[in-house]
Formats: structure tokens, sequence, C-alpha cells
């Protein structure tokens, strides 16, 4: 999502939280009510969208790295002591399953990550025995396998093609224009009368429908663009 939609998202979640907060105020009111409920509706959507997009394109999240970096470093543990233990025996066939550097690690794909983990997993158990007198226990491969799980749990489970991306973005400007519609065809003009009977609400309101801009503000009159 670029800067300016995103600018006017904000907005529209300042509306509503505006309006939610001043629920008495219109909620006596059937049509506006109906019309705030559409617009709730519209910008949860514009909201999923965005959602959408945004996980598919950020790739990892902070949660994510904190994760991997678990994973990196019980992998690592177990996987040297395997090499080592394999060295201590002669073998070979072993060795060269386990023996692999911390960056050679770290420059594998994600979902290759975990594979390699549970391969280490599966051979730590096959040696669980062998593997007591270096200290390793059942519970220390266990939690490495769970660890592998958390981190494939925070992969995406799909990706967008460019195909269903573009679309994606077609259908999330799309319900940008009907919400701008149902905003000045419909509520801001219902919010009018307010300007008499309640001057507090019907300003607080055309405050909530500015756009911000780091740290700059500016309204539809003022620039001409559709808010």
């Amino acid at each position: 999502m670029n800067k300016r939609l995103l600018n006017k998202l904000m907005m529209l979640k300042a509306v509503l939280s505006f309006l939610k907060a001043n629920a008495r105020v219109w909620k006596q009111v059937p049509d506006l009510a109906d019309d705030i409920k559409e617009l709730g509706k519209l910008t949860n959507e514009i909201d999923s969208k965005r959602q959408l997009i945004a996980n598919d394109t950020k790739g990892h999240t902070e949660e994510k790295r904190d994760e991997q970096q678990k994973l990196e470093k019980q992998v690592i543990a177990l996987s040297s002591v395997l090499a080592a233990m394999a060295e201590r025996s002669g073998n070979e066939v072993l060795l060269g399953k386990v023996d692999f550097s911390r960056s050679e690690f770290t420059q594998k794909r994600d979902q290759e990550q975990v594979i390699i983990a549970s391969e280490i997993v599966a051979l730590a158990r096959e040696n669980l025995e062998a593997l007591a007198s270096s200290a390793i226990s059942e519970e220390q491969v266990a939690e490495l396998e769970s660890q592998a799980k958390r981190v494939e749990q925070l992969m995406p489970k799909k990706r967008l093609s460019v195909s269903e991306r573009k679309a994606a973005n077609g259908q999330m400007k799309e319900l940008f224009k009907t919400t701008d519609r149902l905003l000045k065809k419909r509520i801001d003009r219902m919010i009018v009368p307010y300007e008499s009977s309640d001057p507090a609400f019907y300003a607080a309101y055309q405050n909530a429908r500015m756009i911000i801009d780091y740290g700059t503000r500016y309204n539809k009159e003022e620039t001409g663009e559709t808010a």
C-alpha cells in the first residue's frame, strides 16, 4: 500500500474510532447508523487486503527472526556434538550429514532450515544412547523438534502469485473508491445538521476526517483529492 492510501486508511480508522466513542449522538438515526456500520465493514475489508499483501511481501517478521535464531543455536549445538561423536567413532556417513558450519545453515532457505533441524532430531534419536555420555538428553532433542515446528508455523502458508497480488491491490483500490463515495455522498451529508444541533460533535468529526501526512494536516477542500 502506498503512503497516500495508508494515510487514508488511518483517517478511516480515526473516523470510526471517533464515531464509536460518540455513538450516543447518532445511534438514534437509523440511516446514519446503517451507513456507519457499512463504513466499518468496508474499512475492515481494506485492512484485511492490506495485511494479506503486507504479510506476503514483508518476509521475516520480528517474531520469526527471533524463533529462527533460537532454532539456529539449537541445531548447531546438537549437530556439533553429533559431528564430534561421528569423528570419534569414525562414522563417516553420520559425519557427512551433520558436519556443517553455522553460516552454511543460516544461508539455507527457511524451509530447508526446518528440514535440516528435523533430520538432526532423527539422527539424535537414533544415537541417543551414545549421546548420553556427551550430556545430550531426549529433552534437548524434543526441544529442538518443538522449535522447528514453531518456526514452520510462522512461515507463510502460501505465497501470492504476481496475478494474485495484482488482483488484491485492485480490489483494495475499488474498496477505497466505494468508501470515499460512502463518506462524501452519505455520511458527510448526514453529519451536516449537527453543525447547528451539536457544534462540538460536528467540529470533532471534521477534524477526524482530515488526513494526516507526516505531521502535515490537509483535507479534501485543501488538496482537491478524495478523502
